[in-house]
This record gives C-alpha cells, sequence and structure tokens, in this order.
C-alpha cells in the first residue's frame, strides 16, 4: 500500500505543478478553453465529476480522480464517468497519437460471488475531414472481472495510433475517455476498487511541406521500378 500511496501522491503533484489543483463537479470545466504546447482545446466537460478539472502541463492532461467503488455485505455500487474536449491542433502539426496511463488497487473478500471490474475505453472522432473515429480499451496488467479473495495493485494504459493512417486525420478532432467501476459483495463479503487517471498525452507530428512529399513520392515510384527490373 505504502507504493501506491506514494505513486498517488507524485500524480497529484504534478497535477498541482502544473496549472493547480483540480475540482470535481459535472458539467463544464472550470476553464473549457485554453492552449496546450501544441494545441487549442475547447470544450471541456466531465458528465459526472468523477474526473474533475485537469491541469495541462507540455502536450498532457493531468486528472485527479474520484473513482473509488466499495460495497459489502450484499451491496453493489458502480461509477462511470465521461470526460471530453475538442482539440485543433497548431498549424503544421498534424495528430500522430492519444494515450494515457490508470492506476489502481482492488481488494476482495468471500467467494466467487464477490468481484470488482474495471472497463475504460480512449476514443478520438474526427470533428471534420472524413469523420472517422478511433478508439482503445483500457488493458491492465490484473485481468478484470477479479472474483473472490483477491487484493493488489494494479496498472493500465490505452494508446491510440493515428501516426501511420491515411489520409492525415483532420487537425480538428474530439477526444473523450470513458471509464466504469463495479464493486459487487454478497452477504458477509466485501468488494472495492479504486482507479486513478494520470496523464492523458497526445502525440504530434510535423506535417511535410510539399516539396518533401513530392521527394517521398518520387522515391516510392523509383523502389517499384526497381523492384520490376
Amino acid at each position: 500500500m505504502d507504493v501506491f500511496k506514494g505513486r498517488k501522491l507524485a500524480c497529484g503533484l504534478a497535477a498541482l505543478v502544473a496549472l493547480g489543483s483540480s475540482s470535481a463537479f459535472a458539467g463544464a470545466w472550470t476553464n473549457p478553453a485554453g492552449n496546450a504546447a501544441s494545441f487549442s482545446y475547447s470544450n471541456g466537460q466531465d458528465i459526472n465529476g468523477l474526473f474533475g478539472d485537469p491541469s495541462v502541463f507540455g502536450d498532457g492532461l493531468f486528472f485527479q480522480t474520484s473513482f473509488l467503488a466499495n460495497a459489502s455485505n450484499g451491496a453493489t455500487q458502480s461509477l462511470t464517468d465521461t470526460v471530453s474536449f475538442d482539440v485543433v491542433a497548431n498549424p503544421g502539426l498534424s495528430f500522430s497519437s492519444l494515450s494515457v496511463q490508470a492506476f489502481g488497487s482492488y481488494s476482495v473478500t468471500g467467494d466467487a460471488t464477490n468481484s470488482v471490474d474495471v472497463d475504460a475505453l480512449l476514443s478520438m472522432d474526427e470533428n471534420g475531414g472524413l469523420l472517422r473515429h478511433f478508439d482503445d480499451a483500457l488493458t491492465t496488467n490484473v485481468s478484470f472481472p477479479v472474483q473472490g479473495e483477491s487484493s493488489g495493485l494494479f496498472d493500465g494504459s490505452a494508446l491510440v495510433d493515428i501516426e501511420f493512417v491515411f489520409p492525415t486525420p483532420s487537425n480538428d478532432i474530439n477526444i473523450s475517455l470513458n471509464n466504469n467501476i463495479l464493486a459487487i459483495s454478497t452477504a458477509g463479503g466485501s468488494a472495492e476498487v479504486n482507479l486513478n487517471f494520470q496523464n492523458l498525452n497526445i502525440g504530434f507530428g510535423i506535417i511535410p511541406e510539399p516539396a518533401s512529399l513530392s521527394l517521398l513520392s518520387f522515391g516510392a515510384i523509383a523502389l517499384v521500378r526497381r523492384r520490376r527490373s
């Protein structure tokens, strides 16, 4: 538990150093629009207030999340929330990736009818262009749901990699992160799961100049000709 508490404290300090502490409430962020190193953002909102306001540092957003489901002696508790915002890349840049890291703890007592579950999805949708949708589910080093007597720590991550998507994705996108956790207990048993999200990071690549694209096309044609000869 000391390791978990230390990591949680480190994450909280990183958020405070960035742009100030978060406040957990539903609806629009306190600052729903602003600028980061490589993008501008707008329409920031949190449906149920469990993500809260993020702090922005570089091209990352830091959340002080409040996902803790706790059930005992026949009770069930589930928590769900979605945070979303629009992002426009700075001139000359294109989106290449979107990633998020998470960590947490869980504890289950009793038989296999007591359990905890974690389910999160990171999504990226084009606001223009081809209006494509990209997503990736949170993968953890513990297999959920966890049923029966068990406890421990876990890490998780999700990655949306669009670096080699063609045509190049729009420079205007919507990002959303949905999270669901569940704790189920029966008489005499208990279940608890705690999940915190760390850095939600947006990656960028430089859009090639027209001259560079022409050289790349010429090189590809020359390579095909050499293979045919």
